[in-house]
């Protein structure tokens, strides 16, 4: 009984000091997939997403997508900005706003996951454009 209580309070403790990843960090990794994403650099954003949403989008689909969403004319993403984070058991809503070269804002929530101690992409979608 008593080592399960001790366990409890380490797990617990851990998360407190950062082990289950502050906001500081996500907020570092959403800012340098997103810096990729904006400067066109498809192969490297690919690098920081989760394996599980590897799985699923093989590099070249997620860089040919990404190519035809964001080289077209005017839907270069000219700033992106981190409106809202929440952090619950290793994963994470992040909630984005992207400009785009003509002035448009569309605002996308992103899922991010924690992989063996770093914030990982894991997937999001577009909620709405403006």
């Amino acid at each position: 009984m008593m080592h399960g209580r001790i366990l409890a309070f380490l797990i617990i403790a851990s998360c407190v000091l950062g082990a289950c990843g502050s906001k500081d960090e996500l907020k570092k990794s959403v800012e340098a997939y997103w810096e990729l994403i904006k400067t066109g650099e498809y192969e490297k954003s690919y690098l920081l997403c989760a394996p599980a949403y590897r799985q699923g989008h093989p590099e070249d689909n997620y860089v040919r997508n990404f190519n035809a969403l964001f080289s077209e004319e005017g839907n270069q993403i000219r700033q992106y900005r981190i409106d809202g984070m929440d952090i619950k058991n290793g994963t994470a809503i992040v909630r984005m706003r992207l400009e785009f070269s003509e002035g448009v804002v569309e605002h996308w929530d992103d899922t991010w996951v924690r992989d063996n101690g770093t914030w990982r992409f894991n997937g999001g979608g577009k909620l709405l454009r403006k």
